[in-house]
């Protein structure tokens, strides 16, 4: 509807940041600089100044030579992203931002849309705002990823709070602004029929934003009519023609949106695996390991539910030298308590 921002909005959340420094290479980096620090205080005297001597790692070159490309080489390179690869873009740096919300961009978004058969968007939304608010997480209000909704009769992801706070129903939209409003007016605007707290099949909710929109939108036209500037009623009843209908096309393509949306959430949820597969690949990694290592599953059993090994997270390298040491000391101490009930039953 007229008068919306067109930028991407909502999601707060960052995964997916293609400029963030490989945690190896930042930890070797802040080690470097302490050990330097710690030289240049222990030989003070020195007026000489440490400098870096590492190399820069060939991953951050490359990433660092993406600003610089022509925007037809970047575009085509994004249009083969994730969807939410490429709105997380759009809050890596300003460059990136400016140029994914651009008309010119236009093509990416559709192109990534088009990966998951997602459905165009409804009314006069931008194919940006569209995207985030198709595969976003966050409460476009607040940033919360705790349960907030997607709705696409007013085209807004909100959380309950949020969307409490954003629209209004019918007879008490009117208590928000100084000027009169009436039915003309609201005809004109995408509505809801969900206040955040309950939904009334009858009820219309408005979002207060876009009523405001909406008053100014038709004060320029009043004011084009004052000046008897040409075409000026014609104008105005063009507008309302395109705005009814545009009410109508959301109406119309919103159940279609949220069933593809419950598709989408009910993919994923399928592809990920829930909390006791998890608990159960670590568990079994943990054990293989452990056998390797020469223990046998009556050495083992007793760690079934230990709290190092009943994690939801798959066992990495690194969580296993952290861990390793402690569960084997854990299974020597159970050895030798029950060597020590044998020798004490032998004699």
């Amino acid at each position: 509807m007229g008068g919306e921002k067109d930028d991407s909005g909502g999601d707060t959340a960052g995964p997916g940041n293609c400029t963030a420094a490989k945690p190896s290479a930042a930890a070797s980096w802040q080690k470097f600089w302490k050990r330097a620090k710690t030289s240049a205080a222990s030989s003070f005297q020195s007026t000489v100044t440490l400098k870096p001597t590492a190399k820069v790692p060939q991953w951050k070159k490359t990433l660092n030579l993406l600003p610089k490309m022509p925007l037809d080489v970047l575009f085509e390179i994004f249009s083969h992203l994730d969807p939410r690869d490429v709105i997380n873009l759009t809050r890596t740096n300003r460059l990136f931002r400016d140029a994914l919300l651009s008309p010119n961009a236009t093509t990416v978004w559709k192109v990534v849309r088009a990966q998951y058969n997602a459905p165009d968007p409804l009314g006069n939304i931008s194919e940006a705002r569209w995207a985030e608010l198709l595969f976003g997480r966050a409460c476009q209000g607040c940033g919360t990823q705790r349960f907030p909704d997607t709705d696409f009769l007013i085209r807004r992801r909100y959380c309950k709070a949020c969307k409490k706070k954003s629209v209004a129903i019918e007879s008490k939209i009117r208590q928000f602004f100084e000027v009169p409003i009436d039915k003309t007016v609201l005809d004109l605007i995408p509505y809801t029929n969900d206040s955040g707290w309950a939904q009334h099949r009858k009820s219309r909710y408005f979002l207060i934003s876009e009523v405001d929109d909406m008053i100014k939108q038709l004060a320029m036209f009043d004011e084009d009519i004052r000046l008897n500037r040409k075409n000026a009623a014609a104008n105005l009843r063009a507008f309302k023609t395109k705005q009814k209908q545009l009410v109508q096309n959301v109406l119309d393509g919103a159940p279609e949106c949220k069933k593809w949306y419950w598709k989408l959430i009910v993919d994923n949820r399928a592809d990920k695996p829930d909390r006791n597969t998890l608990i159960n690949q670590r568990r079994d990694a943990i054990f293989e390991r452990l056998k390797g290592l020469g223990y046998k599953q009556k050495d083992s059993s007793h760690l079934h539910w230990a709290t190092e090994v009943a994690q939801p997270t798959l066992l990495t390298e690194r969580i296993w030298q952290k861990i390793g040491p402690k569960l084997e000391a854990d299974i020597q101490t159970s050895i030798q308590i029950r060597e020590g009930w044998k020798h004490s039953e032998a004699q």
